[in-house]
């Protein structure tokens, strides 16, 4: 009987914990994310007429608002809410074999001013070639990309990247910006520290990131 009570013992022992091997990524992802908080930041503080973007311009003042902690608490979504059309597969064939028409470059705006936009574009793209290059699962991941782009970024040279950083530094976008609802409860949630509401907040983000899958072409 003792030796029988020793086994259950073991048996019901809690199990190790199965750590995803992208778990590490997060760190790097939350600060990305930063970036593209602060930049939202000086943006609502600027008065370039360059700034058209909808979530800034229609909530200037809860980003002027925005202290440091509640901006890292706005950048712990679990991937990175800068997009480059990583779901467009045939676009970035075109942007790596030759540059796209000037007619395409007028049509495009992310609503922000050219020089934070190349800065933004360039650490969005080094981190999506790096990640891209070390665990292909995980870049899939973090940026919703498609298995095509992450094969073509992923074989990308650094000077390439810089390349078209500066050529396409327009394209590169703040998920949802049009989404004025969304991105009002999250500053909200984010300066009164509601976990609650933030938890909430990462679910539906997640959701609709997955839903942007089945509306991108590869």
């Amino acid at each position: 009987m003792e030796e029988f009570g020793e086994l259950t013992e073991q048996t019901v022992a809690a199990p190790t914990p199965v750590r995803w091997k992208g778990a590490t990524s997060f760190g790097p992802i939350h600060q990305l994310n930063e970036r593209c908080i602060e930049l939202l930041c000086d943006a609502a503080t600027s008065d370039s007429p360059q700034v058209t973007l909808p979530i800034v311009t229609a909530h200037r003042e809860l980003w002027i608002k925005l202290e440091a902690e509640a901006r890292e608490r706005m950048a712990r979504l679990p991937f990175v809410i800068a997009d480059a059309q990583f779901r467009n597969g045939t676009r970035w064939r075109r942007v790596t074999q030759s540059q796209p028409h000037e007619a395409e470059v007028d049509a495009i705006s992310n609503g922000l001013p050219k020089e934070p936009s190349e800065h933004l574009m360039l650490e969005t793209l080094m981190f999506a070639w790096q990640t891209a290059r070390q665990d292909r699962t995980v870049a899939l991941m973090a940026f919703a990309m498609s298995s095509s782009v992450a094969e073509i970024i992923a074989g990308l040279t650094p000077r390439q990247i810089r390349t078209i950083a500066t050529r396409e530094s327009h394209t590169v976008q703040i998920r949802w910006a049009s989404n004025l609802p969304f991105w009002h409860d999250l500053l909200m949630a984010a300066q009164e520290d509601d976990e609650k509401q933030l938890a909430a907040l990462h679910l539906h983000a997640k959701l609709m990131l997955c839903g942007g899958f089945l509306a991108v072409p590869r």
